[in-house]
């Protein structure tokens, strides 16, 4: 009997054995993770309230079908509903136990939740002084056309843009925020969809310059600018010859090409290269004869010259001071003789002349690399006669940074 009992107590132990053996050899344990878009439905709240039961209802092939029907002790319910049409009401139960009058259908749409992409972005760096605020461009795909776009920092910050442009096809769009909204840091870009799927992509600094002396570190990369546009001139002390005393002289063109070496937070300092035409023709009478007499005034010289953006830094100041040299050319003279015809006589050169001069200007600035400028200069001729010749040229140009 003995040995038979340590017999069975053997088997059973092995069995035993065995089948824990089994069980950890071959689990049959599965794990799987399913990712759902959550819709939270609420209502507002009402008093005396046992309950709510919210009922959900799907359009499907023309026809309302059960799609949920939920009892619940707070306003709002979690969902995960399938993208489709859907009615839905709320059905309320008071502290008896009473169903109070069935509210009214409302309709509810879900849409597919798309997860945004960006694959590229400019720039990838900004100075806060920029007079035309930051103008970021990203790239991707499944950007939706009211989706939520802003800088957010790794604190929590956001900062928002004042504009948002996405392409209709959904893959490029444009950020455009205002200079006061920005702050100096490290940023991130974020879109974010309908639905809450979201996107970001790392790293855009806004930086600052620094506000010691000097000129140090540019404000940007811009250092040159080109412009032309129209100049005439009104003489207001002595004429250029005899001939010359009309009011206005109102043909004429200018040139500027300006580099700015020096920029800080005070402005930019630089050269300008300044050459000018104008087209001159008067007529009057010369010992008793009738004159006509034309020419081409060619100047060129160099400014000394001074920019400073205002007004929220769309506008500018310029300040010009400099000197050169006139050539008056093509010198065209007419005169009657005693028979009343007309002798001609021309002059090609009338020799250089210097001069000086200094104006102000007032500059409009587009997109932050067109420009509109308005502005005056008075300049004096050193010539021959006395007193000095001196007028002021209005001018009206457009131009470019670069």
């Amino acid at each position: 009997m003995l040995f038979r009992s340590i017999l069975r107590t053997i088997f059973i132990i092995f069995l035993l054995f065995v089948s824990i053996c089994g069980i950890f050899a071959n689990p049959d344990i599965k794990y799987e993770t399913e990712k759902r878009i959550v819709q939270y439905i609420s209502w507002e709240e009402q008093k005396d309230v046992l309950n709510y039961e919210l009922i959900i209802e799907k359009l499907t092939q023309g026809r309302w079908q059960p799609a949920l029907r939920e009892t619940a002790d707070k306003a709002e319910v979690k969902t995960a509903l399938e993208p489709g049409q859907y009615r839905y009401r709320v059905d309320v139960v008071d502290l008896l136990g009473r169903r109070r009058p069935s509210a009214e259908w409302s309709r509810l749409t879900v849409l597919r939740a798309l997860q945004p992409e960006i694959t590229s972005f400019s720039p990838v760096s900004h100075n806060i002084d920029d007079s035309a605020g930051l103008t970021v461009h990203f790239k991707g795909a499944a950007i939706e056309e009211n989706a939520v776009v802003s800088l957010a920092s790794a604190d929590g910050k956001t900062i928002r843009p004042d504009k948002v442009e996405i392409a209709r096809d959904k893959e490029s769009g444009t950020a455009y925020f205002k200079p006061a909204t920005l702050v100096e840091g490290y940023w991130s870009l974020r879109i974010q969809n309908p639905g809450g799927l979201e996107t970001s992509v790392y790293t855009l600094a806004i930086v600052k310059q620094s506000s010691g002396g000097g000129f140090g570190k540019p404000l940007d990369k811009r250092m040159f600018s080109f412009s032309e546009g129209y100049a005439c001139f009104f003489p207001v002390v002595g004429k250029f010859t005899s001939f010359f005393d009309s009011f206005v002289y109102p043909a004429g063109a200018i040139i500027r090409f300006s580099f700015f070496p020096l920029r800080s937070r005070a402005g930019s300092f630089g050269i300008e290269l300044e050459p000018a035409w104008n087209y001159m023709e008067s007529s009057g009478v010369y010992y008793g004869a009738d004159y006509m007499v034309e020419g081409h005034l060619f100047s060129a010289g160099l400014n000394l010259v001074y920019h400073r953006k205002i007004i929220n830094n769309r506008f500018g100041i310029n300040i010009r001071a400099g000197g050169g040299m006139s050539i008056l050319y093509n010198l065209r003279v007419q005169q009657q003789d005693d028979r009343q015809q007309w002798i001609v006589s021309i002059e090609k050169l009338s020799g250089f002349v210097p001069y000086a001069a200094g104006s102000t200007g007032f500059s409009f600035i587009f997109s932050g690399i067109f420009f509109a400028e308005l502005s005056g200069e008075y300049r004096i001729l050193f010539s021959n006669d006395k007193p000095w010749p001196m007028f002021v040229t209005p001018s009206l140009s457009v131009g470019l940074f670069f």
